[in-house]
């Protein structure tokens, strides 16, 4: 069997949310890399306001996996594909939500003035990098080949 298999035919993933998703993890990677251009730069005001937009990004990307949740319907216990779709998904939200913990801490850090601390917000591009690939991933495997 395929993992497309497992899906039941009654259930339908909105991909519209999905799309956006993958779209969004875009946008967190360069607003990423800006913070890192103008920690560089010591740019206080810029590092902040970058990291502010990743933190956005970011939360507006848990509200689209809540929506997908919401939309399809399905439980935890309705069946075998249902308890590895939460289980993949789940982990990944869980891997966002760290993401917004390291956004905050960097974006603090930021705003009291150390904008200067570049091994901090090159370490936050990196991890939005790490959690952007294995998102690709998940999004290929989960909600486009179904």
């Amino acid at each position: 069997k395929m993992l497309r298999d497992w899906l039941p035919e009654n259930i339908k993933i909105p991909e519209v949310a999905t799309n956006t998703m993958m779209m969004t993890f875009v946008i967190t990677c360069v607003m990423a890399q800006w913070a890192v251009y103008s920690s560089r730069r010591n740019d206080s005001k810029h590092t902040s306001l970058a990291l502010g937009v990743v933190l956005l990004t970011e939360i507006a990307l848990v509200n689209a996996q809540l929506a997908i949740y919401s939309q399809m319907g399905i439980g935890v216990r309705d069946g075998s594909y249902m308890t590895m779709f939460y289980a993949v998904t789940a982990t990944m939200l869980a891997i966002i939500i760290v993401c917004m913990g390291f956004t905050i801490l960097a974006m603090f850090r930021s705003i009291a003035g150390r904008a200067g601390d570049r091994d901090l917000v090159s370490a936050h591009a990196l991890y939005c990098y790490a959690v952007s690939a294995i998102f690709a991933a998940l999004w290929f495997v989960v909600y486009v080949q179904k």
